[in-house]
């Protein structure tokens, strides 16, 4: 399994929102939260640690192939196999209420 400083060297792309999102017309306010909520994730897809798919349908959860695992924080959570961070909620970032997509923190915001 890889380390943390493993994952930091190999300088892993941070989540753009553009790719998650389709917004316009957008205010430069509403863009620079944006920014600095999702600069501090890494894009959607399996974990970078251990290379679980983190989630997935209702199919994909019944079968068990899901492997983000709630925490006790609301919103938060990690890959059941390695214990690698994650979020599923994310609140009030710019002109976003709520939006529901698990996204692993980034390894340059976590330490040991």
């Amino acid at each position: 399994m890889k380390t943390l400083d493993d994952l930091k060297a190999e300088h892993l792309p941070r989540c753009d929102w553009r790719t998650l999102l389709r917004a316009e017309n957008l205010s430069p306010e509403d863009e620079t939260a944006l920014d600095a909520h999702f600069k501090h994730f890494l894009p959607p897809g399996k974990c970078c640690m251990c290379g679980a798919q983190q989630g997935g349908d209702a199919i994909s959860s019944a079968l068990g192939l899901a492997k983000f695992t709630w925490g006790i924080q609301h919103g938060e959570g990690f890959c059941y196999f390695c214990k690698w961070p994650a979020r599923a909620y994310h609140y009030d970032i710019g002109p976003i209420k709520k939006l529901v997509i698990i996204l692993q923190y980034h390894p340059e915001e976590c330490h040991e």
